[in-house]
Order: structure tokens, then C-alpha cells, then sequence
């Protein structure tokens, strides 16, 4: 239900309610008709959900057949909680319900997107070239604490 409020939301008719003028930027400031910026509009927003419950994650198949989603991401840090294993996103547990929302979204279609942190630990760059060759669509190659991480490794080094 959450998805298709999101559909709803996010895309233009026939496939949602959102209702897309033409007076802004994206429409010309009025140079294009409104049919025009509506096929553009939906063919160009991307709605993607990141699956971070066990609720989700058991009904995958389910999300992944809404039309209007495009992609799908994983989110295995909220997944370790939903699992027990709070903090442990690479528990043998949290990565067999990242790799059924992975099949899922590929199976069916979607756009699929996961997230790893090779700059904290390169070890992970075989998984990722594993995940490319797979058919992945998005990598999310870490977050903004990385760069700090890097500059911590940085400083240290040129302190020794």
C-alpha cells in the first residue's frame, strides 16, 4: 500500500495522481503542451524505495510487481535490526534478504541498487564487481563519514 501511495504520488496519469504543469522549468515555461510534459515527467522521474524490513523484504515479489516503481534498494543496516543482529550488515542473514530483494528486482525488472563501502574496506570491490557483473544497477559506494574517514587515514599517515 505504501508503494502505491508512493506511485500515486510521484507519477503523472494514467500510471499515478500527480498532476505535472507545464509553467516550469521542466515544462519550457509553457513552450511544451501539457501531454508532452506529462510522458516526459513519468518517463523521467524515478521512483525507487529502499527495502529495510522484514516485512518488506517478504514481500518482495509483490513490490517489485507494482507498475510506477522503478527501482528497488537494499538497506541492510536497518535489515540487521529487523534480523537480530543489530550493526551487522554483512551477517549471513542480512545478505540472503539483500540477494532476494536483488533477484526480485532484476527478475522483475526494476532498476536495483545496493550499497558498500570499499573506501573503508577494500576487500569489498570483488562483491561489487560480482554485483556489476549480476546485473546491478547502482552501487552506492559509501556515505559522507567516508571522506572523513579518508582524511583521518590521511592526517595519520603524514603524522608517522
Amino acid at each position: 500500500a505504501q508503494i502505491e501511495a508512493a506511485v500515486r504520488a510521484v507519477k503523472g496519469p494514467p500510471v499515478g495522481d500527480r498532476h505535472v504543469g507545464t509553467g516550469g522549468f521542466t515544462g519550457g515555461y509553457g513552450r511544451e503542451d501539457a501531454a508532452e510534459h506529462l510522458a516526459w515527467a513519468n518517463e523521467n522521474i524515478l521512483l525507487s524505495v529502499q527495502v529495510e524490513t522484514k516485512s518488506g523484504i517478504d514481500s518482495i515479489d509483490d513490490i517489485v510487481s507494482i507498475a510506477g516503481l522503478d527501482m528497488v534498494q537494499s538497506g541492510r543496516g536497518d535489515l540487521s535490526y529487523e534480523y537480530g543482529v543489530p550493526g551487522q550488515q554483512y551477517h549471513p542473514t542480512v545478505l540472503a534478504a539483500e540477494e532476494k530483494m536483488i533477484k526480485a528486482g532484476l527478475d522483475a525488472g526494476k532498476l536495483v541498487s545496493v550499497q558498500y563501502y570499499p573506501i573503508k574496506d577494500a576487500s569489498q570491490i570483488p562483491m561489487l564487481r560480482g554485483m556489476i557483473d549480476r546485473g546491478v544497477h547502482a552501487l552506492n559506494l559509501g556515505i559522507d563519514l567516508d571522506v572523513i574517514d579518508v582524511y583521518r587515514r590521511l592526517l595519520r599517515d603524514l603524522v608517522a
